[in-house]
């Protein structure tokens, strides 16, 4: 929604008393960037191939994807 830092944007919001349902969609976008941010280099940095690990594992692969839906649910 917005290419600024959210905090700058909701604080905007509040001054110009806009539309609540707006500062809280914008709230709810931010928030869950951060979570899928935060889940994603989470599965990211677990992602470790068994035998070589200059290869792709599809096993290691599923087990990152795996590992982020569980936390994200």
């Amino acid at each position: 929604m917005s290419a600024t830092d959210p905090v700058t944007v909701l604080a905007i919001f509040h001054e110009l008393h806009v539309d609540t349902d707006l500062y809280t969609l914008l709230f709810g976008e931010s928030v869950l960037n951060d979570a899928v941010a935060i889940v994603l280099t989470y599965s990211i940095s677990i992602y470790s191939p068994k035998e070589n690990p200059n290869a792709f594992d599809a096993a290691a692969f599923f087990q990152s994807v795996g590992n982020f839906l569980g936390i994200f649910a």
